[in-house]
């Protein structure tokens, strides 16, 4: 089934942590929901008179009456914020689209998963795994998950639960600080390295391995992974730069510089934000409809400079070559020259 612009009634809302809840929607007509899970939905909101369009994550499961949808309070997160401030019980919402290619039905996996996430990148991995062992599907699941404390943990409870009840289920959590000695039951405090990986996972090569995060944090773990020698094909991403799980802003500001010639914008960036943000910042001419890099519409050409983008979605071989990229899942590496034309 094709789910487009279905009205959505929010039925319960549940704090997460300070800055993160889990919203509830029904369809208004009655509607069972079929996905694959580790997909998202573009919900359609209207703030102030404009229509604005952003992908979220579900965290629920497949053929259920009910989409779950954690949402992350970020700064300047416009539609993510409103949402948490605004939408009420019984308000209303439009459903634009299902869709993702990151999901645990397309890949073939080996009977070790290791799920990776970071922040709010937990909501996807989350369904994938809990679709496994409601299926009983026969796979041994590690999950990692970091996180900046022990009071930001999205879905704590959850993980705990899922561990009690399946034996083949385990957690860990990599603290960035802790206030506590000791640290929570499985848990530890500092980044994730290679020794840590070698210390955790022995048999890293045993595993296939999904991972959501933001741009920086999916680069260091696939940087971790190529120095182990791991197998990249066994290596599945979703680039989590959507507004609704943003990560802490970066500390880094190192004062690179955007530009869009045919607008006279000039922008300072810092190396590895994302390209959409900077460019509606400038309130420049460019849509960003689903911001995971699957429809295309903030498709624009750098003309110089150095970017990493994740995905090419929508853009043929040709486009690619001749520099086009998609602005929402790109990250600017050094100073850059954009055209919009």
């Amino acid at each position: 089934m094709t789910y487009q612009n279905i009205p959505l009634v929010l039925i319960l809302r549940k704090k997460e942590t300070d800055d993160t809840e889990s919203f509830y929607f029904q369809s208004k007509k009655p509607l069972l929901f079929n996905f694959k899970p580790g997909q998202f939905i573009l919900l359609e909101a209207n703030i102030n008179g404009n229509s604005q369009v952003r992908a979220y994550s579900i965290s629920s499961q497949p053929n259920s009456p009910t989409l779950k949808l954690t949402i992350k309070r970020v700064k300047d997160g416009l539609v993510s914020n409103w949402l948490i401030d605004n939408l009420a019980l019984n308000n209303q919402i439009t459903l634009r689209s299902i869709g993702g290619e990151f999901n645990i039905i397309d890949v073939k996996y080996k009977k070790k998963i290791l799920f990776i996430s970071a922040g709010c990148g937990i909501t996807p991995v989350t369904s994938m795994a809990q679709y496994l062992l409601d299926q009983k599907i026969a796979v041994d699941i590690d999950f990692l998950h970091c996180a900046k404390d022990e009071f930001n943990i999205i879905y704590y409870l959850k993980l705990q639960q899922m561990a009690k009840q399946y034996r083949h289920f385990n957690y860990h959590l990599r603290l960035k600080n802790s206030s506590t000695e000791p640290v929570l039951m499985h848990s530890s405090v500092g980044r994730i390295t290679d020794d840590f990986l070698i210390e955790h996972y022995s048999n890293l090569d045993e595993y296939t391995i999904f991972l959501c995060g933001s741009h920086r944090f999916m680069t260091d773990i696939a940087n971790n992974l190529k120095s182990l020698n791991f197998d990249m094909d066994q290596f599945h991403y979703e680039s989590f730069t959507l507004e609704s799980c943003l990560d802490d802003k970066l500390s880094d500001k190192q004062g690179i510089k955007v530009t869009v010639a045919d607008f006279n914008f000039e922008q300072t960036a810092a190396i590895d934000d994302n390209l959409l943000t900077i460019l509606e910042s400038g309130q420049l001419p460019i849509i960003g409809a689903c911001r995971s890099g699957v429809c295309g519409a903030c498709k624009c050409k750098i003309e110089h400079g150095e970017v990493i983008s994740t995905s090419y979605a929508t853009l043929s071989q040709q486009e690619i070559e001749q520099g086009f990229h998609l602005a929402c899942s790109t990250i600017v590496k050094s100073d850059v020259d954009v055209s919009l034309s």
